[in-house]
């Protein structure tokens, strides 16, 4: 086998090569912490989102129906699942899908965090 530039004095590794017989100058890390590169600014926006904003919990009367009935739903869709019965399933996909409309409709009528119809900010 030809070799380029240096002669390579290293045994090829094995399929099943034993990790205590690797030399420890193969493995090449940075001896820096992970946080070092990276100033504050940076940390905080990550690809363009801005991650230093408090968003809240969603802790709403509209954020509690929607998961509330979509779970319902899904309770429904695990049961027709294991009974096999078709119709029953699609009724509680049906019932997930109206507690997601549930839900909008109730943000935007003023229930979400922050709505108009609360006297706190949800949390």
């Amino acid at each position: 086998m030809a070799s380029r530039g240096k002669a390579n004095n290293r045994v090829p590794a094995k399929k099943w090569q034993n990790v205590s017989s690797i030399d420890p100058e193969e493995i090449h890390m940075s001896k820096a912490p992970a946080s070092a590169s990276k100033s504050a600014t940076e940390s905080a926006v990550h690809h363009g989102v801005d991650h230093s904003q408090e968003l809240g919990h969603g802790n709403s009367p509209a954020a509690w129906t929607c998961v509330i009935v979509m779970l319902v739903g899904a309770l429904v869709c695990s049961i027709a699942f294991v009974i096999a019965n078709t119709p029953i399933f699609i009724a509680g996909a049906a019932v997930m899908v109206l507690g997601l409309i549930l839900g909008f409709v109730m943000r935007k009528a003023g229930y979400g965090v922050e709505g108009s119809k609360l006297k706190n900010s949800g949390h």
